[in-house]
């Protein structure tokens, strides 16, 4: 059951923040839709680097072995960490291949510096996602649901300023 309410907990966030994006303007959503369908392809093959540690901790662990849960956990990041780098740098270097997918030129500006910004969150939402599987693989499911449902009034309460007062930033 954590484990589900924590997924829930992710697409809720989600939703929370296409309806922010789109409360902006529909060129801004637009941006944001093209940078996330574009970037979904990579960030899932790291979600799928990440799994393997869950299913490694879990058989050691069910073996009683610590050494081999330590073992796990440590080489699991480390590779979930490069990858985690490999697929950012990609995305930040290859981010001109918005402008060959034949979108509007003013929504292709909007979406190259949020390329670039989601293209780096990919570093530390994947070493998250890393942590989850492992403390999922020791069946500590409910920290990850806490984390996930704490993180939703925290993405609002951080974004709401941007969205409703702007800060100094234009909104068209």
């Amino acid at each position: 059951m954590p484990i589900i309410i924590g997924e829930l907990a992710q697409m809720a966030l989600h939703i929370i923040d296409t309806a922010m994006v789109g409360a902006i303007s529909y060129k801004q959503l637009a941006a944001a839709a093209l940078v996330m369908n574009s970037i979904n392809i990579p960030f899932v093959f790291g979600i799928g680097m990440t799994i393997s540690v869950s299913q490694m901790v879990s058989m050691a662990h069910g073996k009683g072995s610590r050494s081999q849960v330590s073992h796990y956990f440590y080489n699991g990041f480390a590779l979930c960490a490069v990858t985690a780098v490999v697929i950012s740098l990609a995305l930040v270097f290859g981010k001109s291949i918005l402008t060959h997918m034949g979108q509007d030129p003013e929504v292709v500006a909007y979406a190259l510096p949020f390329m670039e910004l989601m293209a780096l969150s990919i570093i530390p939402m994947l070493l998250f996602m890393t942590l989850k599987q492992f403390t999922d693989g020791l069946e500590f499911t409910r920290t990850a649901m806490l984390l996930s449902l704490c993180g939703m009034p925290i993405n609002i309460f951080f974004k709401l300023p941007f969205n409703l007062w702007e800060l100094g930033f234009p909104k068209t």
